[in-house]
């Protein structure tokens, strides 16, 4: 076996890439991302207001990121885990 053995890693980048940006209506195609490198991700969503005065106009982000190793997911399936989430 091996004794007296020291590994070092080097991290590639301490930089953070734009991998995703999207605005617009629920579209499968429009928001889909490629696989993203690494086990985290930051996410950050802006508005210009939150329709306070106006309820038609509010709008909120739901999000699901699995990891490259699970089992596909259809979007059936993610549409009515999403309608339970907003139930709630």
């Amino acid at each position: 076996g091996m004794t007296d053995v020291t590994l070092a890693f080097k991290q590639e980048s301490t930089e953070t890439t734009a991998m995703f940006e999207g605005s617009g209506q629920a579209d499968s195609e429009k928001w889909k991302c490629a696989e993203l490198p690494g086990d985290c991700a930051e996410f950050i969503f802006k508005s210009d207001g939150d329709g306070i005065n106006d309820p038609a106009r509010r709008w909120g982000v739901w999000a699901l990121v699995m990891p490259a190793s699970a089992p596909h997911v259809s979007t059936q399936v993610i549409d009515a885990l999403a309608e339970k989430w907003v139930e709630v």
